[in-house]
């Protein structure tokens, strides 16, 4: 066999083999969070994993503000990152973040060119760019590449983020296992915490989960919020599970039962 034609053939063979590695380790889901501050819920989160096509994948992350919490803020947060797998990893593409709130108004993307390894930070329409690392992850996807670094059991969890026009070092410390709660059930999971400069944010991984977050802590001086997985689609929950006879109403978690 000629090298051209086996060159071929391991191109289109890792054509298919990165999306179907995604997809086995990382299936299409969308997870609902409810948002609370001390006895105080006052909004949702709902995450999602889209296939675009065959090469590229979306992960996007919407905040409802309800109640109390639309004096503070008129509109809604979204996120999302638009990604490949390369390499049996993450690599971004394109992420946004918008705010809509008239106040806090917000509109941030990064574009990820990998060819020149360089990124392309607009905020607020205002573009400059700055150079860009191998391995380099933005400030959601790298959610996902500690998900599946938790089930490659991988000890050190380090990555290097795009962050406020900066490459920074996200260090994730693994603090064992504990047994969490929630709406859906009691889930075995690896807790994991991160330390910023101005925040600290704790991350429940339910091991039958796929090592999704079932329960987000971020302390700031502020105080502490907390989001906690209430209803979950696209992801399998074990009969092992047991399930909490007191689930809350989906109303009270700030959706609608319907």
């Amino acid at each position: 066999m000629s090298r051209f034609v086996t060159h071929i053939i391991l191109v289109s063979l890792a054509t298919v083999i990165q999306p179907v590695f995604a997809q086995q380790i990382l299936p299409n889901f969308t997870a609902h969070y409810s948002l609370s501050k001390g006895p105080i819920n006052f909004g949702t989160t709902i995450r999602k994993i889209i296939r675009v096509d065959e090469k590229h994948f979306l992960f996007k992350s919407v905040t409802i503000p309800k109640g109390i919490a639309t004096i503070f803020t008129e509109g809604e947060v979204t996120e999302q990152s638009k990604w490949i797998v390369h390499n049996e990893s993450i690599r971004p593409i394109e992420y946004s973040y918008v705010n809509t709130a008239s106040k806090k108004k917000r509109d941030v993307k990064l574009l990820f060119d990998w060819q020149t390894q360089t990124v392309t930070n607009i905020i607020n329409g205002d573009p400059w760019k700055m150079e860009l690392s191998i391995g380099t992850q933005d400030k959601l996807v790298y959610q996902l590449s500690v998900m599946l670094d938790l089930a490659k059991q991988k000890k050190d969890l380090e990555y290097l983020v795009a962050d406020g026009g900066k490459l920074k070092t996200y260090t994730i410390k693994i603090s064992g296992e504990e047994l969490i709660e929630t709406p859906l059930g009691t889930f075995k999971t690896t807790k994991v915490t991160r330390t910023g400069k101005n925040r600290t944010t704790v991350l429940w991984c339910a091991h039958d989960l796929h090592y999704l977050p079932i329960k987000i802590e971020q302390s700031k001086d502020t105080g502490n919020v907390v989001a906690t997985l209430f209803k979950l689609e696209g992801i399998k929950i074990p009969a092992s599970v047991k399930s909490k006879t007191n689930t809350p109403k989906m109303e009270d978690l700030g959706e609608n039962s319907d």
